[in-house]
């Protein structure tokens, strides 16, 4: 407990006039001097995972942002309005909640958080580390925040909810994909992939069965610039990631990723990790 003390902080941040409440993990490393306004630090941070706290599935989200910190990375974990100790009234029913996420209702705050993160704490940009349904306000965010310069997205989803299920709709749309997709979103995801953000896409098996046997993913890759998106598979890991080898999968794949896009100031950039990195997207 005493440890957790000295290396966390809560912090808040103001969004219409209610209180959003994050936990500030602290860089534990001490870097070399930037060399460079582009060197400053970089930030993570981490949206809640759907109606979860910002502590995620068996405190998963604590542990992959102590590890970060730890390598010196500082680390964010927010609840955003309605959730967790935030203020704010959460939608009684599940699919009113997957509304707002699916059209992008909670993006406004994680960009208002980041900005305010980036100001508070001297951070060059943010890297948003978000997993299913905070995979979308994720991808919303980062297509409208200059903050945000890199996504880590866990079993990400690009197609609407019914209230029977994830199956698809009937038929196929003009564009030739299912008619349950989420149009609006794909198009911030087309706006990322071809700006050159570096995106990482970690799937559990279960991946697959989302949206109703048509695979968004691999549909999305093949129209995709891949140079800057990889895709990790995680083996015998549930959707959480928090159970089996998913969690120590998760921390090394993500640390692997940050030190080939985002090197410490003083640290090596590892040019051949992004050319591997990339080489995963593409296989």
């Amino acid at each position: 407990m005493k440890l957790a003390t000295e290396t966390r902080e809560i912090v808040t941040v103001a969004v219409d006039g209610m209180c959003l409440r994050g936990t500030h993990h602290r860089s534990r490393k001490k870097l070399a001097p930037a060399r460079s306004e582009r060197s400053r630090r970089i930030g993570v941070l981490f949206p809640n995972s759907g109606v979860m706290p910002r502590t995620a599935t068996g405190d998963s989200a604590v542990y992959w942002a102590d590890s970060f910190a730890t390598v010196g990375y500082p680390s964010f974990r927010f609840d955003l309005a309605g959730l967790g100790d935030s203020d704010g009234q959460a939608p009684s029913r599940v699919l009113d909640f997957l509304a707002r996420v699916n059209t992008g209702s909670y993006a406004p705050q994680i960009c208002t958080i980041a900005r305010s993160l980036t100001d508070r704490f001297d951070l060059s940009s943010v890297l948003l580390v978000a997993h299913c349904g905070g995979t979308v306000s994720a991808m919303y965010a980062a297509a409208a925040s200059k903050e945000v310069k890199g996504l880590v997205l866990m079993d990400p989803y690009f197609h609407l909810q019914e209230a029977g299920g994830q199956r698809s709709l009937a038929g196929v749309a003009e564009n030739g994909l299912p008619r349950n997709a989420n149009l609006p979103l794909i198009d911030c995801w087309n706006q990322l992939s071809f700006s050159g953000t570096p995106i990482l896409v970690l799937t559990a098996p279960s991946f697959k069965a989302k949206g109703g046997g048509f695979d968004f993913l691999d549909y999305l890759l093949s129209t995709s610039d891949r140079g800057n998106i990889a895709v990790q598979p995680i083996e015998d890991t549930p959707h959480s990631f928090a159970e089996g080898p998913g969690k120590e999968a998760v921390r090394k794949h993500i640390e692997r990723w940050l030190d080939a896009w985002f090197p410490l100031a003083g640290s090596s950039s590892a040019v051949q990790n992004a050319l591997e990195l990339s080489a995963l997207g593409s296989s």
